[in-house]
């Protein structure tokens, strides 16, 4: 009797043992998959972190594209991307914002503000430039950064890649933004005005367009007055090719400070 109460004690305590051993596997499998469920939330919210700086990280120039000219030069279009939200750079041309080879000057801007600034200015090569390369190097917050400019065909761009690259026209893809005209600005007179202290000085602008893209709200005002809304539309549309070809007239007066303004 006491050996076979032992030999049940003993199975027991196995059974004991074994159940301890089966719970701690089941809690170790369950403090693993915890680990690696935080890992992966961890992980993913690295990924998809997007930091923020108001100053001290780099500019980062920018080359857009290039077109060929009816002449068969090319003008090469430049912008930059100022990667901070608040500083802004005064940056001369020299050693820290220079093209090369040549001519290291290339109309380019001395001042960025903050952010993207695409298209922002052009120059022309001449027909020969098929195979040859434009560097553009700006340094700022001691960090250099270049733009290679080339006559690469994925590098081609028209006038709509460019309406729509700054949100011309909502965005449109309209082919007729191919052909788009910009505006054109005039004063009227002398180039070289004189007056006296105290008197105003009247300058006359006049302002032209092709009237592409179409003035935004054109197209709801004209679907919600009907027939008769499209009667007036048209109207206004002959009339706003009439402007644009006469010019729409700006008058501004000048007070001036100097004895004499120019």
């Amino acid at each position: 009797m006491i050996r076979l109460r032992s030999m049940c004690d003993f199975r027991a305590s196995a059974r004991q043992v074994v159940s301890g051993f089966e719970r701690l596997r089941a809690t170790s499998r369950q403090l693993l998959v915890a680990v690696v469920v935080a890992l992966l939330t961890v992980s993913a919210a690295s990924a998809q972190t997007r930091f923020a700086y108001s100053s001290g990280q780099p500019l980062e120039p920018a080359y857009e594209g290039w077109m060929q000219n009816p002449d068969g030069s090319y003008t090469l279009y430049f912008g930059y991307m100022n990667t901070n939200w608040l500083q802004e750079f005064d940056i001369p041309v020299g050693p820290d914002n220079r093209f090369e080879p040549g001519d290291p000057d290339r109309g380019q801007p001395t001042h960025f503000y903050p952010r993207r600034n695409p298209f922002l200015f052009t120059f022309q090569v001449p027909k020969d430039f098929t195979n040859k390369e434009i560097t553009w190097t700006l340094t700022a917050n001691g960090v250099t950064r270049k733009a290679f400019a080339s006559l690469k065909s994925d590098y081609e761009i028209d006038k709509q890649v460019i309406s729509t690259e700054v949100g011309g026209d909502n965005g449109s893809l309209a082919d007729e933004l191919r052909t788009n005209e910009p505006p054109e600005l005039k004063v009227e007179g002398d180039k070289k005005r004189t007056v006296k202290v105290g008197q105003p000085l009247s300058l006359v602008a006049i302002v032209t367009d092709d009237g592409v893209p179409r003035r935004r709200g054109a197209e709801g005002a004209q679907g919600a007055q009907g027939a008769q809304g499209a009667q007036g539309a048209q109207g206004a549309q002959g009339a706003q090719g009439a402007q644009g070809a006469q010019g729409a007239r700006l008058e501004h007066p000048v007070n001036p400070v100097h004895p004499a303004n120019h």
